[in-house]
Formats: C-alpha cells, structure tokens, sequence
C-alpha cells in the first residue's frame, strides 16, 4: 500500500518541511502551527470527500471550524502581539484538557475517522495528538521562560471565556445547523443534555483553572 499517492494524500511528508519552513519564519511555533495545520487541511483535501458533511458543502471548510481550529488565530495573534499570550495560553489549555479528557476518560472518537485502506489512520491519530499537544508544550514553555513579563489577571479569563462563546455561537451553531455536522461526537444527539451541560461546565472550569494557575505561576516569580 506504501507508494508515492500514498504518502502524498496522507501527507507523511510534511514533518520533513519543518527545517525548510523554520529556516524561512526562523520561529519554531509559528514553524509547527502551520505545518499542523497543513496536515489537517491536506487530510480533508484528500478524504473530505468520503464524509457525510461533503453532500452539503465543500469538505475544505471542516478543518477551519473547530474550537482547535481557533487556536491557530490565537497563536498569531500572540506571535504579532505576546501581551496577548495569557489568553492564547488559556486557549490552547483548554483545547489540551478538553481533548484528551474526551479521548480518555469520555470515550470520545473522531467524528472524521474515516475506514478505508487508502487512510493511514494511525499516522493521523499521531497527527491529531500532535495538534492537540505540542502548541501547548512550546506556550508551557514560554511562559516559563518569560513568566516575570505575563500578565494573567480576571480580565484575561474574561476574554478567553468571550473567545469560546464567539466560536461557538458564531461558528458552531451555523455550522451545526446548515450542516447537520456534530463536529464533536460527544456533542452528538445520543449524548444527554445533562452530559452536555457538564461539558459548558468544564469548559469554563478549564478556562478558570489554567488563567488562575497562569496567574499563580507568573505572580509567585516576580
């Protein structure tokens, strides 16, 4: 099964980008974010047209709506303006948690997980952990490294409780609602409404959570 379509629409070759990108952006998160979002757009550019969604709109869109998917646009604007790393952090702690907290703990499976030999699945799961991990890992690590020059405070919650209401207002429930597109299977109709509302509970739990400790953190080494 290993040939050069293969490799080409499962996009095993994009890892091997990173010196090339990083040598032109010399920013390793920049560098990463965009690399993983290359995977994820090449993965429904290829296999997008196999999912349900396609019969309604153009597959190439899937990739840009998720709660993940935002936090691409936060780590720009941190990279343009890191007075804006408290939320951008709180953000991607969010996407983190609230991913493998669902993949673990919740059963939750890929509402795009696609059963055809043509699809490397196991090296997209890879990818998806990827997604899901590593922004976190180079934020944990900025703000240990620059902790006496961040400013987490309530106002910082604030915004990034704002972020995920504008997501999901505008964004989730049209997507929702023109597609038919649960997006996340824990989020489907066989799940109970008071499961769902343990979930707007979490989330904000979360979000509370990561800006407090960021707040502990950075206050605690000045």
């Amino acid at each position: 099964m290993w040939n050069i379509q293969y490799i080409y629409q499962n996009g095993h070759y994009v890892p091997f980008l990173y010196p090339f990108v990083y040598f032109l952006l010399n920013n390793h998160l920049l560098t990463i974010t965009i690399l993983l979002k290359i995977l994820a757009v090449n993965y429904f550019v290829h296999f997008g047209h196999l999912l349900p969604v396609s019969s309604i709109c153009n597959p190439i869109l899937k990739p840009f709506m998720r709660l993940t998917d935002t936090g691409y646009i936060a780590t720009c604007f941190f990279i343009f303006n890191p007075a804006f790393f408290p939320i951008a952090f709180n953000i991607h702690m969010l996407i983190f948690v609230g991913y493998f907290i669902a993949i673990l703990f919740c059963g939750m499976t890929d509402a795009d997980y696609i059963h055809l030999p043509q699809v490397d699945n196991d090296f997209a799961l890879k990818w998806s952990y990827a997604v899901h991990l590593l922004p976190i890992c180079f934020y944990l690590y900025y703000m240990i490294q620059h902790r006496k020059n961040i400013r987490f405070s309530n106002s910082t919650f604030k915004y990034s409780a704002y972020w995920v209401l504008i997501w999901f207002v505008f964004i989730y429930i049209p997507w929702r609602v023109f597609t038919g597109d649960i997006i996340y299977s824990i989020l489907g109709d066989d799940t109970s409404l008071y499961m769902k509302l343990l979930i707007v509970a979490g989330v904000f739990i979360a979000l509370y959570g990561s800006n407090r400790v960021g707040q502990l953190f950075c206050k605690s080494c000045k």
